[in-house]
């Protein structure tokens, strides 16, 4: 009951970590993971990425512990932690979380993240060197995201593809894939296609410079 109403007036990424941290503790697998996850992105949020990452890793631990029926959350935490992996630059544990966590999302039906957790995959694979199969991981999530209907992944897929083949000095099929994404979102009004679109534009201008 205490943790609880220390939780009602948690407001800062510090103490809700440490009421997560109190729930794990205490072997309360259930509310730790809810609080130690918003505690991560309080904390992306606030720009303190190492103490995101430490706390999405807690809430993994927290999450290992439940039923099958969080198995989407779970997986969603995986995403957002191997983003941030990726971001500070530890490949190896971002493309371990990630091949771990694919399965298990596509297990519970949970096809948004499943797609992203593959993308993602594929950007580590090619960031380490393994471009063809990391391009085969990407050009796979763009047709699962798409087949389900989930635009905004498919997108961000499409820009991953843009990035491999700007690389390869492919700018003409780099522009069109770019387009292709756009196309995927342009009507959609939502906050993340939005910043998808915008990533999308910034890369096409950088391209056609």
């Amino acid at each position: 009951r205490a943790a609880g109403l220390f939780l009602d007036s948690a407001t800062t990424s510090l103490r809700l970590g440490s009421v997560g941290e109190h729930l794990l503790h205490a072997v309360d697998h259930v509310q730790a993971f809810d609080v130690l996850h918003r505690a991560a992105d309080a904390a992306r949020a606030e720009g303190a990425t190492r103490q995101s990452v430490d706390l999405l890793h807690l809430a993994m631990t927290a999450g290992d512990h439940l039923g099958e029926d969080r198995g989407g959350p779970r997986a969603t935490v995986a995403k957002k932690l191997g983003e941030l992996l990726i971001q500070t630059g530890r490949l190896p544990d971002a493309e371990r979380v990630l091949r771990l966590a694919f399965p298990r999302a596509r297990g519970h039906s949970a096809h948004g993240v499943a797609a992203d957790l593959l993308r993602l995959h594929g950007r580590v694979l090619v960031l380490q060197g393994h471009t063809a199969e990391g391009k085969g991981e990407i050009e796979a999530a763009l047709k699962f995201a798409e087949s389900k209907g989930f635009n905004t992944v498919a997108a961000e897929a499409c820009g991953d593809l843009a990035d491999v083949a700007d690389s390869a000095g492919e700018a003409e099929k780099a522009v069109d894939v770019l387009r292709r994404g756009l196309a995927l979102i342009e009507a959609r009004e939502d906050r993340d296609s939005a910043a998808v679109r915008l990533q999308l534009y910034n890369r096409l201008g950088r391209i056609e410079l």
